[in-house]
């Protein structure tokens, strides 16, 4: 009749979520919540206990349960405590040991318990290894929160225990790493250091190399204000000679002609003075009109060879466009250069010049003469070096490479040299 009884009201207490405990401490109802029980370790009595079984491994919601009252003291431990939630910076951390490049940050963790009796009995308490050794107790709160948590490996590690037991206790870990921000790493100081040697290289490289621009430059003034003379003052000097030669010549006989040849020594100092400041102050800048070098260039090779009375044919080919400035300079030096040298070595008497722009936007200059010519010389061309060296002829190859032109010499056995000198412009 007992047995019946109590199955009748188990049965009857089913529904109102009692469940009926059976062991050797005797039988009774007790109301157990739903959700208290999250798992229970299954056990079996002996045979003095009639091998009740204790149902275990399953959330209670509102059925029946046969329990082991033995099993069941009131203030056991915590069956377990479980980390539900990391957060680093407000970001969601899922796997343990990951590493989260932030710096110093802040960090949240969410913790939970299941409990058998009354949850409100539970206790917690934390520490942050790695940065305190320490516990410290968070009661009935499930959360814990660090501020300002320096770049590191850290060990969180919570502890849950009953009030009425706090000797027995349940514990879970979790492990994470705050990596410093880039700037202070190890590598990034190493490369740091390595690309302010470089840099400092660089610089030091640039300073050297812009010292050499600058001992370039000023060795190419150097050899430009030297060829400048050379092919100027020297000439306008050496045709002020023969002018002054000339007058002296004439001074007693025909004192009319030899004040003409006193005159045009003036005109050729004159031009040696504006030369000089040419040599001086650099090549000008802008452009200059065809016409204007032909005209020019015909009147300065003119006082040459009236001053050596030798006879020029000036020609210009052409309409002749605005020129660079320096381009029209260098084809006037080298054409005063080349006339020098026909009348001062090659005892030239007859002179031929011509300025050709037919081609459009390129330019080539003829000077032949009937002189007695180079020795053992025929067709030499600046680019493949084998120009002789003297009579002005390296002057006059560096100034057509200076303006990305080319300067042919030719000089057959029979005598006369002619040399042309072919460059592009741009019109200006």
């Amino acid at each position: 009749m007992r047995l019946v009884a109590v199955c009748v009201l188990t049965v009857a207490a089913a529904w109102s979520g009692l469940a009926h405990a059976v062991g050797s401490g005797g039988a009774g109802l007790f109301r157990i919540k739903q959700g208290q029980i999250d798992r229970v370790t299954h056990q079996e009595g002996s045979r003095d206990d009639r091998r009740h079984s204790v149902i275990g491994d399953y959330q209670m919601v509102g059925g029946v349960a046969v329990l082991a009252p033995q099993t069941l003291l009131r203030g056991s431990p915590p069956l377990s405590v479980k980390i539900d939630t990391v957060t680093i910076n407000g970001v969601s951390v899922t796997t343990e040991g990951q590493r989260s490049a932030v710096g110093a940050g802040a960090v949240s963790f969410r913790y939970s318990a299941p409990a058998v009796w009354s949850a409100s009995r539970l206790r917690y308490r934390v520490r942050l290894l790695g940065l305190n050794a320490g516990w410290t107790q968070r009661d009935r709160a499930e959360h814990a929160d660090f501020s300002d948590v320096p770049p590191g490996r850290y060990t969180f590690e919570v502890q849950v225990y009953s009030a009425d037991r706090p000797e027995l206790e349940r514990q879970a870990r979790w492990t994470f790493e705050l990596l410093p921000p880039v700037y202070l790493r190890a590598w990034f100081g190493i490369a740091a250091v390595l690309g302010c040697v470089a840099l400092a290289a660089a610089l030091l490289r640039a300073r050297v190399l812009r010292s050499r621009r600058m001992e370039a430059a000023l060795s190419a003034d150097r050899r430009r204000i030297a060829q400048d003379i050379h092919d100027s003052l020297e000439q306008d000097l050496c045709g002020v000679k023969l002018q002054v030669d000339a007058a002296e010549l004439w001074i007693n006989t025909d004192p009319a002609r030899a004040r003409q040849h006193l005159a045009r020594a003036s005109d050729l100092v004159a031009d040696g003075m504006v030369d000089m400041r040419t040599a001086i102050w650099g090549l000008r800048q802008g452009s200059l009109q065809g016409s204007e070098l032909a005209l020019g260039l015909e009147q300065r090779l003119r006082r040459i060879t009236d001053a050596a009375q030798v006879q020029l044919t000036f020609v210009l080919q052409g309409q002749a466009p605005n020129l660079p400035s320096m381009f029209a300079t260098q084809l006037s030096y080298i054409a005063r250069e080349s006339v020098t040298n026909s009348i001062k070595h090659a005892q030239a008497q007859h002179l031929n010049v011509r300025l050709d722009f037919r081609e459009t936007g390129k330019v080539r200059l003829f000077i032949q003469d009937d002189g007695v010519g180079m020795p053992a010389q025929g067709l030499v061309s600046s680019r493949d070096g084998t120009l002789p060296g003297g009579l002005g002829l390296d002057g006059m190859r560096s100034r057509a490479e200076l303006i990305k032109g080319t300067l042919t010499v030719t000089s057959p056995p029979q005598g006369g040299t002619t040399i042309e000198v072919q460059a592009a412009f741009l019109r200006t």
